[in-house]
């Protein structure tokens, strides 16, 4: 049973990476919604909210799905190219311009 279960996981994690669905480091419990929220770029809170009001609507299975999505979703890992990447997306949405003191000098 529990190479069933370890296989499963392996299964689900490989789709869940392919689909570019992680778990979040912004995380109240597991990092499920954030990763949800992340990926379809909504609100994390929304996503929160939508659980809740699922909560008393499924009589409590939305529980047991959550409970799935954290064992299975994959976390995810920063290598060297991706910061590259994050780093490169950064400094090219910022200019040294944008960047002023208090006294109103450009930094």
């Amino acid at each position: 049973m529990k190479k069933i279960f370890k296989n499963v996981q392996l299964v689900f994690k490989t789709i869940f990476s392919l689909l570019g669905v992680y778990k979040a480091d912004k995380k109240l419990i597991s990092g499920v919604c954030s990763g949800l929220a992340s990926k379809f770029r909504i609100n994390v809170w929304l996503v929160r909210l939508v659980f809740l009001i699922s909560l008393p609507v499924t009589l409590g299975l939305s529980i047991l799905f959550y409970l799935f999505l954290a064992s299975i979703m994959p976390k995810k890992v920063v290598t060297v190219d991706n910061f590259k990447n994050i780093y490169r997306n950064y400094s090219n949405n910022y200019r040294r311009e944008d960047y002023i003191d208090v006294n109103g000098r450009e930094l």
